[in-house]
Parts: C-alpha cells; sequence; structure tokens
C-alpha cells in the first residue's frame, strides 16, 4: 500500500512544474527526537526546489497530502504537514 501512495505522490508531483519559492526555507525546527537537522543546501539540495514541494501538493487538487517529510543521508531538511482527511477515517 506504501509503494502505491509514493508512486501516486511521484506521479503527482512530477506532472507539476514546480517555481523556485519565494524565500529559501531554513532547516526543520531542533526537536528532541534523534533527528538531525540542517538546511537543504546544507545537504546538496536546491532549496527552491525543495521549498516549493509543500505549497504546489498543498495545492494540488485531489492529492489530501498529511505531510511531506525529506531526509537526506539521515539528515531532516524539509517537513511540512497538512489538514487531510485519511481515506480509512473518512467514513467514521
Amino acid at each position: 500500500m506504501r509503494r502505491i501512495a509514493a508512486l501516486m505522490l511521484s506521479l503527482a508531483l512530477s506532472s507539476i512544474r514546480l517555481e523556485p519559492a519565494a524565500a529559501e526555507c531554513d532547516a526543520p525546527a531542533k526537536l528532541a527526537d534523534g533527528w538531525s537537522v540542517s538546511s537543504p543546501s546544507e545537504q546538496g539540495l536546491d532549496p527552491a526546489l525543495i521549498c516549493a514541494i509543500g505549497a504546489r501538493l498543498k495545492d494540488l487538487s485531489g492529492a489530501n497530502a498529511n505531510g511531506v517529510v525529506i531526509a537526506r543521508h539521515g539528515v531532516l531538511v524539509y517537513e511540512q504537514y497538512f489538514a487531510a482527511t485519511d481515506q480509512a477515517l473518512a467514513g467514521t
């Protein structure tokens, strides 16, 4: 089931054009959860593309995403969560 969801997300993201974010996003908040954090650029990723993912996914009709978490080399570089309706809970 996770593979299907990942494939669907990949297809959805590949069908939209990611435009650069207005400003570079910073590293995610450092919490006492065991994750090391850094900014996308510190891990060799394009911050404009990474930071645009959340806004575009939020606006994507029918995506119903709960969130986006991106880690590289075991370091958390981006996370954003959305108010979404889980399919499993939709009928309850």
